[in-house]
């Protein structure tokens, strides 16, 4: 009986093997790997700078990521740097400009006399009013006129509703000194620029940190001073409003 049973059945035999050695899996893997990081690498370099803050901008809002900013008494908002575009720039000095002039129209009407001593205009750095120094300050002296304070209000109020600096530079040629007073022009400019920095800062809400003066004594004429119908303007106080960040001196 035992020679009639039935030899055990093998098990069918699988596929056969690819005929590929099981290394080249590995490398195949890590040649994928390598092209993913060098395309990566490509793309980095690459990138547009103001995408990139875009995509930046919009991870944070979604992980509710702020800034935090100090407190501000002025009813409007400086932007951070991360706000900071060119766009931003133009629009704020847009709207500046059109302040300023709304303003300065009011002070005309009240005093036409005014509006050959106000004049406002744009600049690469920013917007720039002028007014002339024999409106402002007392021959000869640093002194402030009785008529300043009506002269810089179209300044104060641009400056309180903007948050722009204000660099206060002062022109005194010398047919505006009076040794007496001042050994030389560029005390005399230096001390008028001062001078009127400290009405801005004692007339308005401006923070001393958004103020700053520079005398020019007579080293930045308009006109020549054999001119004698326009060397009048070469004495001058100029107001340039800039936009932080914006660093001006000149």
């Amino acid at each position: 009986m035992a020679d009639d049973e039935e030899p055990p059945r093998e098990a069918p035999a699988g596929p056969e093997p690819m005929g590929v050695a099981e290394w080249m899996v590995t490398y195949g893997d890590m040649m994928t790997l390598l092209l993913c990081f060098f395309v990566l690498l490509f793309i980095f370099s690459k990138s547009d700078v103001e995408k990139y803050k875009a995509a930046v901008g919009s991870i944070q809002d979604a992980f509710g990521v702020h800034d935090r900013r100090p407190e501000s008494p002025f009813p409007v908002r400086t932007p951070s740097p991360k706000e900071v575009d060119q766009e931003t720039v133009t629009r704020a000095e847009n709207d500046l400009y059109s302040t300023l002039l709304e303003v300065v129209e009011e002070v005309v009407k009240k005093d036409p006399e005014l509006k050959q001593s106000l004049r406002v205009e744009t600049e690469e750095t920013g917007v720039k009013v002028t007014v002339r120094n024999n409106k402002l300050f007392l021959p000869g002296t640093a002194y402030m006129d009785k008529g300043a304070a009506t002269l810089l209000s179209p300044v104060v109020q641009a400056a309180n509703r903007h948050n722009f600096n204000i660099l206060v530079r002062n022109n005194s040629p010398k047919g505006d000194l009076d040794q007496k007073f001042f050994p030389s022009v560029w005390e005399l400019s230096g001390a008028r620029a001062g001078a009127a920095l400290n009405m801005l800062a004692g007339s308005g809400h401006i923070l001393p940190t958004r103020l700053k003066s520079m005398g020019m004594g007579d080293r930045a004429p308009l006109f020549s001073e054999n001119d004698q119908a326009n060397a009048a303007a070469n004495s001058r106080t100029e107001f340039l409003f800039y936009f932080p960040g914006k660093e001006i001196w000149q």
